[in-house]
């Protein structure tokens, strides 16, 4: 299984934890199947309202959120996003941010977009906004730190990020720790 593959398989159980947190407040709230960039999961409480999920598992270690703009030369996330919201997940936090805040940030700071080829997505060229984490939280809605209190999903995560990714860095992120001794 190649790195884009095990993206996939590791997005989807953040997709899947990140619906059953909505399904506490909006129990109709469902995941958008097949592939469809504009939103991945649909509130269905009355509105139309929608949600982006996104995973930066390379903000660990660089301290960056990367907001892609463009895939293989076509418009792709937010340029073309249709959700109300985005969630970030990096791994040790969770982000909520309306994703006109995100351009209000790049456009606040005067970000440039950079080409980047990585390897988990079979090689194509995106083009990202490369955002300081602490300049990004100054425009997020809501954070919540990934720690042991809310286990059921750090577990499971860590451990299925683990074994599909070569993320052996994880291991000396301080915070994550305790994690590593339940897994």
């Amino acid at each position: 299984m190649d790195n884009f593959e095990n993206d996939l398989k590791v997005g989807k159980l953040m997709e899947n934890y990140i619906l059953n947190r909505f399904r506490k407040k909006f129990p109709n709230c469902e995941i958008k199947e097949g592939k469809y960039s504009g939103y991945d999961m649909h509130l269905n409480n009355g509105t139309d309202q929608t949600v982006e999920v996104k995973q930066d598992f390379r903000c660990i270690t660089t301290r960056n959120i990367g907001a892609e703009i463009i895939m293989n030369g076509k418009p792709s996330a937010l340029l073309l996003t249709e959700a109300f919201l985005w969630i970030i997940v990096t791994g040790y936090m969770i982000y909520y941010v309306d994703p006109k805040k995100i351009w209000k940030c790049i456009l606040d700071n005067n970000l440039k977009p950079r080409s980047i080829n990585p390897d988990g997505d079979n090689n194509k060229i995106k083009w990202i906004y490369l955002i300081n984490e602490d300049l990004f939280s100054n425009y997020v809605e809501k954070y919540m730190v990934l720690t042991t209190d809310n286990p059921e999903y750090v577990i499971n995560f860590v451990k299925e990020t683990y074994k599909t990714h070569n993320y052996s860095y994880l291991r000396n992120f301080n915070g994550l720790e305790e994690i590593w001794n339940i897994v």
